[in-house]
């Protein structure tokens, strides 16, 4: 059980974060070509001044998503990718200030894992048994959007501004970045296209794809229901 706990916890950085941290994505070719302008159409009911803020500067536009992404009240959010050639699917909730509920799957594994404050729930199976206080503060510490991590967009080669495109019936900004280096001794590259709907200047969706020493890492991330009524209750006393 706690191998697979370790992978839930390392996903739950995926499913909520991806944004900045590892799980990125490599493109393809027709991704990287010129920004094509966008449409009447695309831009239809969106917010002007916001798509023209990301075309001037598309890495301080990025910040400033991100940053009203960490003052959500609640989210929802669903990840579908593979790691190492294993198949991931991953849903996850989260409630102002320090309640999380995510539900892993993990090749032919499941677990589920409920922070509420300093305290763990973890199921495997039927059963909920309540965790170690580490599970909960490493959790916390890495795998939730902080605003040290917002900051590490300035450290990005090249952030872009890649088009306009409605996403859900709105329009929506889509932003592209690549970045590499050293972790543990290992290289890593890795890219990732990130939508945020240019109406309320939230990210929606990121694609990524990524190699980490040797590792391949790809997927899908969502986010829906900023500011739902959610509730997460402690499973058990």
């Amino acid at each position: 059980m706690l191998s697979l706990t370790k992978r839930l916890i390392t996903s739950a950085s995926f499913l909520i974060v991806g944004l900045l941290t590892v799980g990125c994505s490599v493109l393809p070719a027709s991704d990287a070509a010129q920004t094509p302008k966008p449409t009447r159409h695309s831009l239809a009911g969106g917010n002007d001044a916001a798509i023209q803020a990301a075309r001037k500067n598309p890495a301080k536009a990025l910040k400033e998503s991100l940053y009203k992404f960490l003052e959500a009240k609640s989210f929802r959010s669903r990840q579908e990718g593979s790691e190492g050639g294993v198949t991931i699917r991953s849903y996850g909730e989260f409630v102002a200030p320090d309640r999380y509920y995510v539900s892993h799957h993990w090749g032919d594994n499941q677990q589920e894992i409920i922070l509420i404050g300093g305290n763990s729930y973890l199921k495997t199976g039927d059963v909920w048994q309540k965790g170690p206080a580490e599970y909960s503060q490493y959790l916390n510490r890495i795998s939730f959007l902080s605003r040290e991590m917002i900051e590490q967009v300035d450290k990005v080669p090249a952030v872009r501004f890649l088009r306009t495109e409605i996403y859900q019936g709105k329009p929506a900004i889509v932003y592209k970045y690549d970045d590499r280096g050293m972790k543990g001794g290992h290289s890593w590259k890795a890219s990732m296209k990130i939508w945020v709907t240019a109406f309320d200047g939230l990210p929606r969706k990121s694609v990524f794809e990524g190699d980490f020493g040797g590792m391949i890492t790809s997927g899908v991330m969502t986010w829906s229901d900023f500011g739902a009524d959610i509730k997460i209750e402690a499973p058990i006393n």
